[in-house]
C-alpha cells in the first residue's frame, strides 16, 4: 500500500511526517500512467524519475510530499515504512518494466497502535535508511489507447530484492 505524506521541517534535527491519503500507483489516473503517457516518443525506452516527481503528480506540485510504501498495512505489531526515492523504467508499446527504489524510513515493533503511529511520526533529519528495490511491470506504454495500467510481474521474475547502503 502506498501513502502520500507531507513532510514538515520543524528544526535542524527533525521532520514531522503527516499522513495525507492512500495513493494508487497504477490505474489510468495513477502517477505511473501520468508520467509514462507524458514521455515524448523520443524518450520512450529507458528512463528514470525521482520519487518526489511522482508525488508532485499526485499533489499538483504544491508542498513537500513523499510517497511512502507499507508492505503489510494490516500488521498490528510491526511498522515498516519506506520512501519511494526513484523509479527506473523501460517503456515499450504496451508494457513498461519498472524498478522501484526505496529508502527504509522505519521498521520496528510497536506496542501501541501501529495505525495511530502511521498518522504522524517524527524522523531525524538527514538520517539515511537502508536502500532496497522491487522489480514490477505495468501494462501500459507508448500505445496509451491499449494501456490498462495494471501492475503485474516483471518479464524476468527472479524473486529477488536488491538490498544495499548508500
Amino acid at each position: 500500500m502506498f501513502y502520500l505524506y507531507q513532510i514538515h521541517s520543524l528544526n535542524a534535527a527533525g521532520e514531522k511526517w503527516s499522513f495525507i491519503r492512500n495513493v494508487k500507483l497504477s490505474g489510468p489516473a495513477g502517477p505511473l500512467a501520468l508520467h509514462i503517457s507524458r514521455l515524448p516518443q523520443t524518450e520512450a525506452g529507458a528512463w528514470a524519475v525521482p520519487g518526489v516527481v511522482l508525488a508532485s503528480l499526485v499533489t499538483a506540485g504544491v508542498g513537500n510530499y513523499s510517497l511512502v510504501y507499507d508492505p503489510d498495512p494490516d500488521n498490528q505489531t510491526q511498522v515498516t515504512l519506506s520512501r519511494l526515492t526513484k523509479v527506473a523504467g523501460n517503456t515499450g508499446e504496451n508494457r513498461t518494466d519498472l524498478l522501484l527504489v526505496f529508502e527504509l524510513l522505519w521498521s520496528a515493533r510497536r506496542t501501541e497502535n501501529p495505525q495511530e503511529f502511521k498518522k504522524t511520526f517524527w524522523l531525524e533529519k538527514h538520517a539515511k535508511g537502508r536502500e532496497h528495490s522491487e522489480a514490477v511491470a505495468i501494462t501500459g506504454g507508448t500505445n496509451t489507447e491499449a494501456s490498462t495500467w495494471k501492475l503485474t510481474n516483471p518479464a524476468l521474475n527472479l524473486g529477488i530484492a536488491v538490498v544495499g547502503r548508500r
